[in-house]
């Protein structure tokens, strides 16, 4: 069980840092970009600052694919473990 925690977890940490990288060359707003703004101008004041782009990417896409690094993870794992028994 430990072992599948580790994997799906690195899966989706790689999926994260991928993600990041996206993020930073298409210049969309990541939820670091966000805890940032929100620090430094407020809740409403933030949020109010976003356009339709990284609200898709912030709250569909970023989320939907970091969980398909999770299914992938899980999925390695059951083909390294599972098919050995």
């Amino acid at each position: 069980m430990l072992i599948k925690i580790l994997i799906t977890g690195y899966f989706i940490l790689a999926t994260a840092i991928l993600l990041n990288v996206i993020a930073f060359y298409l210049e969309i707003y990541t939820w670091y970009d966000l805890i940032q703004d929100i620090n430094k101008y407020g809740v409403k004041r933030s949020i109010a600052a976003h356009n339709l782009t990284n609200i898709i990417w912030l709250y569909y896409i970023y989320p939907s694919l970091l969980a398909l690094g999770y299914i992938i993870g899980d999925k390695v794992y059951h083909f390294l473990f599972k098919s050995c028994l």
